[in-house]
């Protein structure tokens, strides 16, 4: 029901409002709890015309909560930008993660949307022999088999690869026309093994002490991640601010030149420009606010993503001896480690 009140309204095209200004304490609460908040402003700009913004805000909203309904109006808004290959990727996320409360017609409409994008973009079906491998294209990680669904590319040539432990990476090159889809399969093989290691316990018992310790890489990663996008908005934001300052100074400039420093205080021919001025002005605002707790927020996270690298024991090693394989893309061998 969510999803087909946004779209709704967007197709009824309403006359153009200014975003919504958060309340003080909508200001000064954490981003990370506001995504919904930040929603309500993305559709805001939208139906004022504000495609960049409005995408900006939504690109925060849905990495701080990736739901069908912010996906859905986020695809909207960048198909209008012509950027068919985002909208096609947030469009079909919102189909997939629709729930069945929502209305048939709100799927219907996320549905030609997504039809709308499709002419114009790649689609690559792509499987992997091995569940759980990493799938990347064109060097960036898109999932893991299986994969949610398609993945959008746009047209031309493309590197397709499928990466998993104990076995050897694979790649494949693919050309996908505009509007055209291509089955991409990825048979991974397994490394050989050298005969000492494979006579090796599946498990490792009493002499073989398992080590662990250092920070675990999957909240690092989480920690990276977020802090860099987090920091992304934040300069988006602040840029947004900027250009919406000078608007207001060139609007201030010519209502003084136009009826002096009491122009907008008594009813004039003026108070259409009066009103636009108050409006940027209330725009700068919020764009300073959004930026300003961006970078709050963003540099929270990198710090105790630091902290955490830092602060977490390192494992202790033990005095054993390693013969290790080794698998590259032109050969082979084996490599003796000592720890002690």
């Amino acid at each position: 029901m969510v999803t087909a009140s946004l779209l709704g309204s967007a197709r009824a095209e309403a006359a153009p409002q200014p975003p919504v200004v958060p309340s003080r304490a909508a200001q000064t609460a954490p981003l990370r709890d506001d995504a919904e908040a930040l929603l309500v402003q993305g559709k805001a700009a939208f139906q004022a015309g504000m495609l960049e913004e409005a995408e900006a805000i939504l690109e925060l909203a849905f990495a701080l909560k990736p739901s069908h309904d912010i996906a859905a109006i986020l695809g909207l808004v960048e198909l209008k930008l012509a950027k068919a290959r985002e909208a096609a990727e947030h469009l079909a996320f919102a189909l997939r993660q629709a729930p069945p409360s929502d209305s048939d017609s709100g799927r219907a409409r996320i549905r030609q949307l997504l039809d709308e994008a499709l002419p114009f973009v790649g689609v690559l079906r792509v499987k992997a022999s091995a569940e759980g491998a990493e799938i990347l294209v064109d060097g960036k990680v898109v999932g893991k088999e299986p994969l949610a669904g398609d993945v959008f590319v746009e047209p031309g040539s493309h590197r397709i690869e499928a990466r998993l432990t104990s076995y050897m990476p694979t790649a494949q090159a693919v050309t996908v026309a505009k509007g055209q889809s291509a089955d991409v399969a990825l048979a991974l093989m397994k490394r050989p093994m050298l005969a000492e290691d494979s006579r090796k316990p599946a498990k490792p018992g009493v002499d073989e002490p398992v080590q662990s310790g250092g920070p675990d890489r999957g909240v690092l990663i989480a920690g990276i991640a977020t802090s860099a996008v987090t920091l992304s908005g934040a300069i988006a934001f602040a840029i947004v601010s900027s250009v919406k300052a000078g608007d207001a100074d060139d609007q201030r400039e010519a209502l003084l030149k136009k009826g002096g420093v009491r122009v907008c205080q008594m009813p004039t021919a003026l108070a259409t420009e009066c009103d636009e001025a108050v409006s940027s002005l209330k725009m700068q605002d919020t764009f300073g606010n959004l930026s300003f707790w961006s970078f709050i927020v963003g540099g929270t996270v990198g710090a105790a993503t630091g902290t955490y690298a830092l602060a977490t024991p390192k494992a202790k090693p033990t005095s054993t001896v390693l013969a290790l394989p080794v698998a590259i893309d032109h050969g082979g061998g084996l490599v003796v480690t000592g720890r002690w």
